[in-house]
């Protein structure tokens, strides 16, 4: 089995590429979060594995509540074979060893393969994100990456680490403490080019907005920053401040 978070489709189209090759089912780790049921059973040589996007250098929030939450059932004297790759648009710092601990801490798991795996970025509110043509071009190299080294690892149950620097460890530890106290949703908006569609309280994972007279309404102080209403709005009416309006959106090709 494999868990995931995605927001505009990275990490949900590499869950799925591995799913497809290893006849593996893929989990939506904010569905599991709405649903309360958090009990897996892990059959004998099924393996398991984690794929979401790195935020400021750390691990959404969506992630840490479904990890701290989540109860594997194993054969404690057989250890899944498990692993662990998340998406990024420059450096996941030391992601990867938060992610871990909590792991460890939960479920006394460490997963045997951990890999960064480049992306489009998507981070609008504070700078514009790649135009189609880039992100085109970050997408075939990052499917050569994935199809040629991190499947074909994960497949014949290989071991690959990825050791964190002191300057990530420290990034990670500066960095992220941030982005958990500022997830307000103050700055979201919708424009007047909103046409009441609705898909932003359906995508939203943590249920932080509701269409109330025909326009969407940020109800819950925080959310997890995915910006999946922003990018994934049809009409380009979601905005966050004043900065988003003229920049570009950026959607996974295969993101449904």
């Amino acid at each position: 089995m494999i868990f995931y978070f995605s927001g505009t489709g990275n990490s949900k189209y590499v869950a799925t590429r591995i799913a497809d090759e290893t006849n593996d089912k893929i989990i939506d780790m904010a569905q599991v979060l709405k649903s309360g049921s958090f009990d897996f059973k892990v059959e004998t040589g099924e393996k398991v594995g984690f794929v979401f996007p790195v935020y400021s250098y750390g691990v959404p929030t969506v992630v840490s509540d479904f990890v701290k939450k989540l109860d594997l059932d194993f054969d404690a004297n057989v250890e899944p074979y498990s692993f662990l790759i998340i998406t990024c648009g420059g450096s996941i710092a030391n992601a990867s060893g938060l992610f871990i601990k909590m792991l460890q801490e939960s479920n006394s798991l460490v997963p045997n393969a951990v890999y960064s795996h480049l992306m489009p970025d998507n981070y609008i509110p504070m700078y514009n994100v790649p135009t189609a043509e880039q992100s085109k071009d970050r997408l075939e190299k990052g499917n050569q990456i994935l199809e040629n080294e991190i499947i074909p690892t994960i497949k014949e149950g290989k071991r690959h680490t990825l050791k964190p620097s002191t300057l990530d460890v420290i990034q990670t530890a500066v960095m992220y403490p941030a982005y958990t106290m500022l997830r307000g949703t103050k700055s979201f908006y919708a424009t007047d080019a909103c046409t009441s569609c609705g898909l932003c309280e359906q995508i939203c994972p943590t249920d932080s907005i509701e269409i109330q007279n025909g326009k969407p309404v940020w109800v819950k102080k925080q959310c997890t920053k995915c910006l999946a209403c922003i990018h994934r709005c049809p009409a380009r009416a979601i905005q966050h401040g004043k900065g988003t309006e003229k920049r570009n959106r950026y959607v996974h090709p295969e993101c449904k």
